[in-house]
């Protein structure tokens, strides 16, 4: 079981987006080196909204993602390693993240 108090989870949101920020959305093909991109649209955020976080985390919107992997092949063949813990939503959602969300492509 793990849990980060209120307080805690504010204040580690706070320092990661006290500022702006640009998001950009993309299209792929192909996979591994071959992948390429190809950017279609960016936004400018900023303003990152607490009460918001938490009203979509309680309401199942933002959920918890442990990321655990496997390894496959080499010395550590089969033995476990942690990518860390994400917070997962949907696009949609995202921008119910942030007061200011402005198009700037």
């Amino acid at each position: 079981m793990f849990f980060w108090s209120k307080a805690n989870l504010k204040k580690c949101f706070e320092k990661k987006y006290k500022n702006k920020f640009v998001y950009a959305k993309a299209d792929s093909r192909g996979s591994g080196a071959n992948e390429e991109f190809r950017f279609i649209s960016a936004f400018e955020v900023s303003g990152f909204n607490y009460d918001s976080f938490i009203h979509l985390l309680e309401s199942g919107k933002i959920y918890v993602d442990l990321r655990i992997g496997q390894y496959h092949g080499g010395a550590k063949d089969g033995k476990t390693h942690d990518h860390g813990t994400r917070f997962r939503i949907k696009e949609i959602d995202q921008p119910l993240l942030f007061t200011h969300n402005i198009q700037i492509v």
